[in-house]
C-alpha cells in the first residue's frame, strides 16, 4: 500500500477527467455504464463496461523558490465482460 498527500491540482485533474468520462457515460450508455473513483474489490455488481481511474503520477520541482508541479501520466483501466 502506498500511501500520498492529495493535493488539490492532483484532485482538480482527477474530477475534470471523471467528468469528461462521466458526459462520454451519458452520451453513451449500452458502452460504458459506470465510472468508478477507485477499483472495487469485485465486478459483479452488474455495471459492465465500466472505467475505473487508477494511478495519477506527478513531478514536483523546485527552484530559487518557484515550486512547479507537472502531470505526468495517469491510468484508466476499461473492464468488459
Amino acid at each position: 500500500m502506498t500511501w500520498t498527500l492529495n493535493t488539490t491540482f492532483r484532485e482538480d485533474a482527477r474530477a475534470g477527467i471523471s467528468g469528461t468520462l462521466t458526459s462520454w457515460k451519458t452520451a453513451n450508455p449500452t458502452l460504458l455504464r459506470r465510472v468508478w473513483q477507485v477499483r472495487p474489490e469485485s465486478f459483479t455488481t452488474g455495471d459492465l463496461p465500466c472505467a475505473v481511474l487508477g494511478n495519477f503520477s506527478e513531478t514536483i520541482t523546485t527552484m530559487q523558490g518557484v515550486r512547479q508541479r507537472q502531470l505526468d501520466g495517469f491510468t484508466v483501466e476499461l473492464v468488459d465482460r
